[in-house]
């Protein structure tokens, strides 16, 4: 059984036997953006209660040696480790930004590893 590209975005066919088989259609992705810094906090654990997956981006100003951590699981304390950035000790105003997506009803948060950061941007896309 090989794959077969009809050539059209999103839409693929599987040879089976000289037969092709429609497995998708292709779906316009919708998303909404939020952009929600004022409300977000290093150090703080949010749960996606949304009923869509979302897709995050955090923006951090570093100084020093500075890390943190995106993390994000179905613990209300979550520890899985989806995304991390670190600056070493000559560093000023180092501007860091890390992305991951949060399934419906997971926790996340970023974890502040140590070091002198500054929240600079906080953006939140539902998935629809």
């Amino acid at each position: 059984m090989g794959l077969n590209d009809t050539g059209r975005p999103g839409y693929q066919t599987f040879a089976n036997q000289g037969t092709d088989i429609d497995t998708h259609q292709y779906q316009r992705l919708r998303a909404a953006q939020y952009d929600v810094t004022a409300s977000r906090a290093i150090g703080t654990t949010y749960r996606n209660t949304s009923g869509k997956i979302i897709f995050v981006t955090v923006t951090v100003v570093h100084n020093n040696t500075s890390s943190w951590s995106a993390k994000c699981d179905l613990n209300a304390a979550p520890t899985t480790v989806v995304a991390q950035q670190q600056t070493g000790a000559a560093v000023t105003n180092d501007i860091r930004c890390a992305s991951f997506v949060v399934p419906v009803n997971f926790y996340y948060k970023i974890s502040d590893d140590g070091g002198t950061k500054t929240l600079l941007s906080w953006i939140e896309w539902a998935i629809f």
